[in-house]
């Protein structure tokens, strides 16, 4: 789960160099400079989001406490809940604008002019969001939930014994 996030982060960081020259080279050009600036946001609040996954996963412990290590990955877990569940607003929305700024930068293409499809386009971004939350929340991360169920069994052990 760490290299996943590290992996996301410098993935990040090459599109957010990638960006900010499409920013430099499309400022006033507002159709193009928005949907930039909206995706370069994004990615930088996806590596502030990775770097707090890195932090809380080097936060537990297991030398310490069992509630401090559950309470740790009890948190861990619902910011992950959290990030699949918003997959369901983030890709309908940020849909359009991954059509824009790519077929703008690598083929110099106006996406503007696909019209009608274009809207089909945002529309079914809708079914393939709730398609792609419902495989990440399916097949969840296994090692975290064997980390939470071993932890719990710990904490009988102690309540037991």
């Amino acid at each position: 789960m760490k290299y996943e996030a590290v992996f996301e982060i410098i993935v990040n960081a090459f599109f957010i160099f990638l960006l900010s020259k499409f920013l430099s080279n499309h400022f006033g050009d507002w159709k193009f400079f928005i949907p930039a600036l909206i995706l370069h946001i994004g990615m930088i609040l996806d590596i502030c989001w990775n770097v707090f996954k890195i932090h809380k996963i080097n936060k537990i412990d297991y030398q310490k406490s069992i509630a401090e290590a559950q309470e740790n990955q009890e948190e861990l877990r619902l910011y992950i809940a959290y990030k699949k569940n918003s997959l369901y607003v983030v890709i309908p929305l940020f849909s359009a604008i991954f059509l824009i700024v790519p077929l703008k930068a690598a083929f110099d293409y106006d996406a503007y002019r696909l019209g009608f499809w274009f809207i089909g386009f945002i529309v079914g971004s809708f079914a393939v969001a709730g398609i792609i939350a419902w495989f990440l929340k399916k097949f969840s991360d296994k090692n975290l939930i064997k980390a939470q169920r071993f932890l719990e069994e710990i904490r009988e052990l102690e309540v037991s014994g």
